[in-house]
């Protein structure tokens, strides 16, 4: 599971280790905590943390923030900052978040699925701007592409910065689907959308009650007719802007295989045209740019399990 969590005593130890982890200023994240020991951690950061939240005790020039921990299981990878609003060198400069990851965890979308649960957690504030400002250095490609991914768009630049913003009420479409392996090919689905065909994976809406994994196996058996089993829990996300950039696709993939043997796909007619075994390459000369990057996940996800 991953999720974004306050900063408690409780989890102050594993708190503490992380924060050792990500540089003083990190890609413009000020890391205020990094090399101190532990008991000043405890003393200090956390309840400094808790009463700015409240906008209490703040240094001035600051403005009220809510700090998170981003979890994945029982490990805590990257630190999250949300401002609660803007003054003029926030609305010029670094915007409402700032976040950082630790060097260790890069490279396997939680920076993407932070952004977006703080997002999330933007959407509830009532902050001053119908959008969320972010700004990142130009040097850093890596963390724009999180921002793009997450519905954001640049709005400006200096000789230093990217200005990006995302729109507070921008919808988002969540979807559950699987990548299913066999024999080193995966299963592809084609349907068309006016006239234009794509390709992409069974996938479909969650139902009341549903797990992503439960949304995932259920939709793979109704659109393709393949029983599956899913053989790694953590999903690859997909993002892809719709409507001019107005709404958001989010699509949660698991690698998953077939269980009971039979391996030919039996088509839902009315949403999918066509259904066929292909290998990875093919694959990639298949889909929209949005699929590229968790396909090379799949891809490193087979070779693993050929060595």
């Amino acid at each position: 599971m991953i999720e974004l969590r306050k900063p408690t005593l409780e989890d102050a130890k594993k708190e503490w280790e992380l924060i050792q982890k990500i540089p003083k200023d990190e890609n413009g994240l000020e890391n205020e905590w990094y090399g101190v020991l532990y008991e000043d951690f405890v003393e200090k950061a956390i309840p400094g943390w808790w009463d700015h939240e409240k906008g209490l005790n703040m240094n001035p020039g600051y403005v009220p923030d809510t700090c998170y921990f981003l979890w994945v299981d029982d490990t805590p990878v990257g630190l999250f900052k949300l401002r609660h609003f803007l003054n003029d060198f926030l609305r010029d400069g670094p915007g409402h978040i700032g976040y950082g990851v630790a060097k260790e965890y890069r490279g396997k979308g939680y920076a993407t699925e932070g952004l977006r649960l703080l997002l999330e957690e933007a959407r509830k504030l009532p902050i001053d701007t119908d959008e969320v400002y972010l700004s990142v250095f130009r040097n850093n490609p890596a963390s724009l592409k999180v921002m793009l991914k997450n519905g954001g768009y640049i709005v400006g630049e200096d000789e230093k910065h990217y200005f990006v913003r995302v729109k507070r009420d921008m919808p988002i479409h969540k979807s559950c689907g699987c990548v299913i392996v066999k024999d080193g090919k995966i299963l592809m689905v084609g349907a068309e959308d006016k006239g234009v065909l794509y390709w992409g994976f069974p996938k479909g809406h969650k139902e009341p009650g549903e797990s992503d994994e439960e949304t995932a196996v259920r939709e793979t058996k109704e659109e393709v007719g393949l029983n599956v089993e899913i053989v790694d829990d953590k999903p690859i996300v997909v993002y892809h802007p719709m409507n001019e950039g107005k709404d958001l696709k989010q699509i949660w993939l698991f690698i998953a295989k077939i269980v009971d043997g039979k391996s030919e796909p039996v088509r839902q007619e009315d949403e999918i045209k066509y259904a066929e075994w292909v290998d990875l390459a093919e694959a990639k000369k298949r889909v929209t740019e949005c699929y590229l990057e968790a396909l090379e996940k799949v891809g490193k996800w087979i070779k693993s399990k050929e060595e």
